[in-house]
């Protein structure tokens, strides 16, 4: 998981990475964070290798963090959390999705507890973006996101993968059972027997 943090106050970046870094760690999540007080900066790495997530300050000098949030809505798939002392921003904030919103706080312990309710968010999410590999005769072999199957069904030696556009199907040749296990760590559920 590649994270960026973007502030342009550079002790409060620090902060927070070590926040992160420390919360992330009690979950055993495996994280490179990197910290940007720059937009341009974090744009240049981020078209280099992506990031998965990005914390972001709204309060900054050359671009807003809206105006960050804007530029990535248009560019592809990176989670934000807005992290401002801007509480009153917050309902403008939904115009861009963010996964959530952290308020900077004085008292440490109450952002510590808001990062822990944030970070397991955004890990639950980051697991939807797991990428399997479904093989058939007819289509070959086809990469897949979990977050873009809406179910999976059983049909007599066939497992038929419905998406989310309600039109594709991939059928390949597996057990139920075995596709529940495999996936049940991706909050997928058997609703019934089939």
């Amino acid at each position: 998981m590649r994270i960026a943090v973007c502030d342009d106050n550079a002790v409060f970046l620090q902060f927070f990475k070590s926040m992160l870094a420390n919360e992330l760690e009690s979950r055993s999540v495996k994280a490179e964070i990197e910290t940007f007080t720059k937009a341009e900066s974090f744009f240049y790495c981020h078209g280099k290798k992506p990031f998965s997530a990005i914390f972001l300050d709204l309060d900054m000098p050359e671009m807003t963090g809206f105006e960050v949030a804007r530029q990535l809505g248009q560019n592809g798939n990176c989670f934000v959390i807005f992290v401002t002392s801007h509480q009153e921003l917050v309902y403008d904030s939904f115009n861009f999705r963010p996964l959530n919103f952290i308020c900077k706080d004085p008292d440490a312990d109450v952002m510590k507890d808001r990062l822990h309710m944030v970070a397991g968010q955004l890990t639950d999410a980051l697991k939807q973006e797991k990428t399997v590999v479904l093989e058939n005769r007819e289509q070959g072999r086809i990469s897949v996101k979990l977050r873009d199957v809406t179910y999976i069904e059983s049909n007599s030696h066939s497992i038929i993968y419905h998406f989310a556009n309600n039109k594709d199907t991939i059928a390949v040749r597996d057990s139920i059972g075995e596709i529940e296990e495999a996936y049940r760590k991706f909050d997928f559920i058997r609703v019934h027997k089939k």
